[in-house]
């Protein structure tokens, strides 16, 4: 099997608990966290990102009674050294009904100044974007065709038949028609997916629920969810996405003095600066589980299912390595910043183990 620059060494895993992590301050942590990303866009003073020049948007979906419809598309693409885009691939629709092509078309239309290494075009890899579709037209208010079915699964959820809740969820998140309506029944979602014991399910709902480049959610709806969000990023190991949330939470003047998330992001700061490895839980059900890595060499533990490949979408380079058991991967720092996916069988569980 190969890794990037050379073949893997295959060594016992690290005791990814071990160490007595270094107090430290946050905004060192936050420093820690954003590393990777530095790297990949300030590792060499002559390499520049790809900066738009035409982004052609597209038409305006329509549900098939020819209502408007809002929602999103999320895309990842190369922008190659002509400045052109290709390897479009749709990472995300919502609501899940909504069409996908026109979207996709038009991102093959968009025009940038290409990435540049040493003052030459190169290819440029690690690309996404969010087409999101907002639309004057459709009503502040939401419909009774929406809010009656919610309103019945609010009840459910208060009497604890979350398999029914759950069941009733999911038919309304085909139904949706406005921004708002994703963001309260993907909140909802991750409710019932934490209380079937569920927290990757939950954790995806509620990243849907409150991305900051969709206006779903606002005012108290807003702040719940990113509470919700805070703490299940705790539980599954995503700390730069914990400190990003928190850091939304202080913006909005919703953490008082004594709030107990402090103590949790002094955890963290203690956990980025240590010599400890950072456990991230991973589950695949479907689609390949796609992270962020905080660093450059990792390896994975506690595998219940089969992990098959891991796909690198760097910066400047794509790589796809084979899984092998107690095998530890370095991604070069020449890489650039990075977005990994796991590719594994359906339910496969694990932890990714990142080290410094």
């Amino acid at each position: 099997m190969n890794r990037p620059n050379s073949e893997p060494s295959a060594s016992a895993l690290r005791d990814a608990h071990g160490g007595t992590p270094r107090a430290t301050s946050v905004a060192k942590a936050l420093l820690a966290a954003l590393a990777l990303g530095i790297a990949g866009t300030a590792g060499a003073n002559d390499v520049t990102a790809p900066v738009p020049i035409e982004q052609p948007q597209p038409d305006a979906p329509t549900n098939q009674f020819g209502w408007p419809l809002e929602g999103w598309v999320k895309v990842r693409y190369t922008v190659l050294a002509d400045g052109t885009t290709t390897d479009i691939r749709v990472i995300e629709a919502m609501p899940p009904t909504l069409q996908t092509k026109s979207a996709v078309a038009a991102v093959g239309r968009w025009k940038f100044e290409p990435a540049k290494a040493g003052g030459q075009p190169v290819d440029w890899h690690n690309n996404d974007a969010v087409i999101v579709f907002d639309h004057a037209d459709v009503p502040l208010e939401p419909n009774p065709m929406f809010s009656q079915p919610y309103l019945e699964i609010v009840e459910l959820i208060k009497k604890q038949d979350y398999t029914k809740a759950q069941r009733q969820n999911q038919a309304l998140q085909t139904r949706v028609l406005r921004l708002a309506d994703i963001g309260f029944v993907q909140s909802q979602a991750a409710v019932i997916h934490v209380a079937l014991k569920n927290p990757h399910d939950a954790y995806e709902a509620v990243l849907r629920a409150t991305d900051p480049r969709v206006p779903t959610l606002e005012g108290q709806a807003l702040i719940d969810a990113l509470r919700y969000r805070f703490g299940l990023a705790i539980e599954l190991g995503r700390y730069a996405d914990a400190l990003e949330t928190r850091d939304r939470l202080a913006a909005l003047d919703a953490l008082a003095e004594d709030d107990p998330t402090a103590a949790h992001v002094e955890t963290i700061s203690q956990a980025l600066e240590s010599d400890a490895g950072i456990v991230v839980k991973g589950r695949v059900e479907k689609d390949p589980w796609q992270y962020v890595p905080l660093r450059r060499t990792f390896t994975f533990a506690d595998i219940e299912g089969q992990v098959q490949s891991i796909e690198l979408e760097c910066d400047r380079r794509k790589a796809v390595l084979e899984y092998a058991a107690d095998a530890e991967w370095s991604i070069p720092q020449s890489w650039g910043a990075c977005t990994m996916f796991v590719n594994a069988r359906r339910n496969t569980t694990f932890s990714l183990i990142e080290f410094p």
